[in-house]
């Protein structure tokens, strides 16, 4: 490979690198939801934590299936940084 191809290789590289890692990342929308014991909890309330919403139904087998995982995450990260 010549050295003007390596050149321009590398030169595409480091532009790419340079456009993904100074994308913009837009603010999350600050939303409200009420839990079961009617307590209402607001996005920015937990800013800086993981946030884990997880919608489901009595009437969905694979949303059952999935509690106990969620469980075990809410366990393992309640004290550090996630909220489920």
């Amino acid at each position: 490979m010549s050295l003007d191809m390596q050149r321009f290789i590398l030169s595409v590289c480091l532009g790419l690198i340079v456009a993904i890692s100074s994308a913009a990342v837009a603010e999350p929308v600050d939303f409200e939801l009420e839990d079961i014991n009617g307590v209402k909890h607001r996005l920015s309330d937990y800013r800086g934590k993981w946030v884990v919403v997880n919608y489901w139904a009595t009437w969905c087998p694979p949303c059952l299936d999935e509690i106990p995982e969620l469980v075990d995450f809410h366990e393992e990260h309640k004290d550090k940084d996630a909220v489920v």
